[in-house]
């Protein structure tokens, strides 16, 4: 069964806003209602309060989606490495509708 490969990039930025979220919420809840002390990049602060989420979620599935996020990285990086420019082969991840190199593939790892 063929694969149809996932464009990385809109991938990568839900990923960052779900991470920003539970971060958020879960210090939320567990700070009585405060944000005191979270620390995350400004731009995901930004990004997360231009639609004002409310923060008194369910944050249960935390571990869950960190053990999903570890899974995706693992299968990014097995991409990379089995890269060859030469062969078609069957990816599951690509950037900007082409192949994704592992120039790419190391730039979304480290960007997670």
């Amino acid at each position: 069964m063929k694969r149809i490969p996932l464009d990385i990039g809109p991938f990568c930025d839900a990923v960052e806003r779900l991470c920003g979220l539970f971060i958020l919420a879960y210090r939320f809840t567990t700070g009585r209602g405060t944000l005191h002390g979270v620390t995350l990049p400004r731009s995901w602060f930004l990004g997360l309060f231009r639609s004002l989420p409310t923060l008194d979620k369910n944050t249960s599935y935390l571990t869950h989606f960190v053990n999903d996020t570890i899974e995706l990285l693992r299968r990014i990086d097995l991409q990379r490495e089995l890269y060859n420019p030469l062969t078609v082969d069957n990816h599951q991840f690509k950037h900007n509708a082409s192949r994704l190199t592992p120039l790419y593939a190391s730039v979304y790892i480290a960007r997670m």
